[in-house]
């Protein structure tokens, strides 16, 4: 084993052992972990000698929105009449599961398997001993390796820097799930006999005459902070930081080129004629909400669920009036963007993968287990549950029995996530789109549309790459004056504080403080990930 990692920790991980009984559910502490190598051999002496498969308890660490308990969960059933296991699960909310996974981690107190853990994270650890290579058990998963296998930049996106991979995903690859699209008062764009914008110059026209008519009007709303610019930035063919641009077949630090420039001019612009809310860079969720309700918003970008939201809280408020209508658009385009294109939820969830530790005692227990998940089977129990139980059949579509909550069940009182583990992102590896829409007709009938005239693209295109650890502390070291140059200016701009004129001295700048270095790490680290990629079979 590397134990390079478990000494560069060691002074992190004895101040957080005298802090793990402070842990929740995070079990006792294991033993010093070993070579996978050497935990293989192990676990096969085990199994040898429990050929009846004596019960075996499994930690299973859990993201749960709710973090309660896990009584009813589906997968404690499952998996004691499969394979004799007793799953415990570590539940955890959001912000308590990162937390507690770095401290599990510099402890060496990683439970059995985590449940997400990010690819990045994975990718870190994973050869520094922390998790098992699972590609080392494909001999075992054969399911789960079919899955992997079928699609060559997906295999490559997921090696670590010793090609090793150390996670297991999520697999989506039959459905489209919307991200954040935009959405506008058609009601108010018809009312005074406006066309629908195209691009962000006739939202910028469109805007500009409602706001005469109406001036109280909030115009552009937000409730992304600073990080508007991954939901606007693509419009511009242009991030926050480093992207994959496609024309070019190239990695490139967003602020360094003119999709940026453009972005902040055109938001400029509509600062200084209040067409882009005061509030844009500070706005709250509830504050965002309200806004969508009281009429001051004209334009966003966000879930699409949330334009039937706003309509129906509307009406709730003011029955009366049947014109009030959020609804989606078509995507706009820019100078520096001539192409409709929307950004997509993953299909292979590398943000939702599993990990197994190498702590694990039942490393052939769990490898069933995970070889089961990628089956029709369990794909169906653990997205829907139990038939005529939790889901029922609709023609050739499921869908949620009415006890349980959904769009189309108002009176539903379980929550299938949080309560049943069933329809989590996190524990499911396998989701089909063969259920009845939860959307309601307006917001279907766009994404439809979407499938037919929209680019649709994942995160970079499923590039992810993968960076030595020398790489990654240069990234990180980077990454920490860059990330706040570019949050500082980035406001200063749009809000007129900096003059537009400034923006090359602010682009020589982020030059000098390594924005071009940056891109050169990612220029060499993408060139080997074409390497890997041509060199699989």
């Amino acid at each position: 084993m590397n134990n390079k990692y478990w000494r560069k920790g060691l002074s992190i991980g004895l101040a957080v052992a005298l802090m793990a009984g402070t842990l929740v559910g995070c079990g006792e502490k294991k033993d010093q972990k070993q070579p996978a190598s050497e935990v293989k051999q192990e676990e096969t002496k085990v199994e040898q000698k429990t050929e009846e498969k004596a019960p075996v308890e499994i930690e299973f660490m859990l993201l749960n929105n709710k973090g309660t308990d896990d009584k009813q969960f589906l997968a404690k059933k499952i998996f004691k009449d499969k394979f004799n296991v007793d799953a415990k699960f570590l539940l955890n909310t959001k912000d308590a599961h990162s937390e507690k996974l770095k401290l599990l981690i510099a402890s060496n107190q990683l439970p059995d398997v985590v449940c997400p853990i990010i690819d990045e994270n994975a990718k870190d650890i994973g050869p520094k001993g922390a998790l098992v290579p699972v590609d080392e058990h494909f001999d075992k998963m054969p399911n789960f390796e079919k899955y992997m296998k079928e699609d060559k930049a997906v295999y490559t996106s997921c090696m670590a820097s010793d090609e090793h991979i150390y996670f297991i995903p999520r697999f989506a690859t039959d459905s489209v799930n919307f991200k954040q699209v935009p959405m506008i008062r058609k009601d108010l764009v018809e009312k005074y006999n406006l066309s629908m914008p195209e691009t962000f110059d006739d939202l910028y026209d469109v805007l500009k005459t409602i706001k005469k008519e109406e001036p109280s009007i909030a115009g552009v709303i937000n409730r992304n902070k600073i990080n508007f610019l991954n939901t606007f930035g693509p419009y511009y063919n242009t991030d926050v930081g480093m992207y994959y641009n496609k024309e070019k077949d190239a990695w490139e630090f967003g602020p360094l080129h003119e999709g940026y420039k453009e972005l902040l001019t055109t938001m400029n612009k509509m600062w200084k004629d209040e067409l882009l809310d005061q509030d844009f860079f500070t706005a709250s969720t509830q504050q965002w909400e309200e806004k969508m309700v009281n009429g001051a918003g004209v334009f966003t970008v966000d879930y699409g669920v949330r334009a039937t939201n706003a309509n129906e809280a509307y009406k709730k408020l003011h029955p009366e009036d049947k014109d009030f209508n959020w609804d989606l658009m078509m995507p706009l385009t820019t100078n520096t963007n001539k192409t409709k294109r929307l950004n997509v939820a993953q299909s292979v969830g590398t943000f939702t993968s599993w990990g197994i530790s190498t702590n694990t005692k039942h490393l052939d227990r769990i490898l069933e287990i995970v070889d089961y998940m990628f089956t029709d089977e369990a794909t169906t129990l653990f997205q829907w549950g139990e038939k005529d139980v939790t889901y029922i059949e609709d023609g050739d579509k499921k869908k949620f029995a009415s006890n349980i909550k959904a769009s189309y069940n108002p009176e539903g009182t379980i929550e299938a996530d949080n309560e049943l583990g069933i329809n989590n992102l996190n524990f499911m590896r396998v989701s089909k789109d063969d259920g009845v829409t939860m959307f309601a007709q307006p917001v279907a009938d766009m994404f439809e549309q979407y499938k037919k005239d929209v680019e649709l693209y994942e995160n970079n295109y499923k590039i992810n790459l993968t960076f030595t650890e020398e790489q990654q502390e240069k990234i990180n070291n980077l990454n920490v004056n860059l990330n706040t140059m570019v949050t500082e200016m980035t406001v200063k701009f749009i809000t007129g504080e900096k003059s537009l004129e400034e923006m090359d001295q602010f682009i020589q700048d982020l030059e000098k403080n390594g924005a071009k270095e940056l891109e050169e790490i990612y220029t060499t680290s993408y060139k080997d990930y074409q390497q890997k990629l041509s060199n699989i079979k």
